[in-house]
């Protein structure tokens, strides 16, 4: 059995953490609204279990989590067969563990999602940035586009797209 750590927190501003995001996007060339496990997840190495796939296991996804081994070996667990919205932040979320806080497989970590610790509030950053980035998101909420719009666009629920649009104070 692997020997995992828990995460430790970066403590960087959002500006750092936007630019990750923003680098992860140009190189992987993500797009508002793409398939964040086939688009990012998978070209990195890692592996999604849904609780409806084959290599679920309960005894892993005791919370939504991550386990890191590697550069280019890491396996997401979700915890629930959740609405496509909810898993879709999940993913990012774990996504942001693996770049952030295992910088980006150097580090072996188990991340369990809960909390409001500084590492879930950095990996929650991450996820907010990639999924709904900075620029297009102030483009299109000056085009008076709803909230209810703006997170079908993103494809975000509608309490991230309103979270997302009170911390940018848009």
């Amino acid at each position: 059995m692997t020997n995992y750590i828990d995460p430790k927190p970066l403590h960087c501003s959002m500006e750092f953490i936007r630019e990750i995001a923003e680098i992860l996007i140009r190189s992987t060339k993500f797009k508002v609204g793409g398939n964040i496990e086939k688009d990012i997840i998978n070209k990195l190495g890692g592996i999604v279990h849904h609780p409806d796939t084959a290599g679920w296991d309960a005894k892993f996804a005791e919370t939504d989590s991550l386990y890191v081994d590697g550069v280019r070996d890491f396996k997401i667990f979700l915890k629930d067969k959740l609405y496509d919205l909810r898993n879709r932040f999940t993913l990012a979320h774990e996504l942001g563990h693996f770049i952030l806080h295992s910088k980006s497989g150097q580090i072996k970590i188990h991340a369990r999602r809960y909390g409001t610790s500084q590492i879930e509030k950095e990996a929650n950053r991450f996820a907010a940035e990639l999924l709904m980035p900075k620029n297009e998101l102030e483009e299109l909420f000056n085009q008076d586009k709803s909230v209810c719009e703006l997170a079908d666009i993103f494809d975000v629920s509608i309490v991230a797209m309103n979270v997302r649009i009170d911390s940018l104070r848009l």
